[in-house]
């Protein structure tokens, strides 16, 4: 587990909330970096949303709901939601029973 956050960085990102757009930083690993920097390029128009499946090793498809995404919610809408919560395989029956 500690390989996994050793190649993270603390990166100043933007991200959207309840309240508006926020600044603050945003632990993203060299992968979700590579990811956002390829939507960009996308977004900006100067690689096609092909060009930036090929790069990702992604589907078009893929790539078209990253970019919304990404819109709604900035760079933060590229890192996993799923990021440091427990995978239910882990949960004890106890805690699953509770709501």
């Amino acid at each position: 587990m500690m390989s996994y956050f050793a190649q993270s960085r603390n990166v100043l990102l933007t991200r959207s909330g309840w309240g508006g757009l926020e600044t603050g930083p945003l632990l993203m690993t060299q992968q979700d970096r590579d990811q956002l920097v390829a939507l960009t390029k996308a977004k900006k128009k100067l690689i096609t949303q092909r060009q930036a499946a090929e790069e990702l090793g992604q589907t078009e498809r893929n790539i078209r709901r990253l970019l919304v995404k990404l819109r709604k919610q900035g760079d933060a809408g590229v890192v996993d939601a799923r990021r440091g919560r427990l995978p239910i395989a882990s949960w004890t029956t106890r805690s699953r029973a509770r709501p």
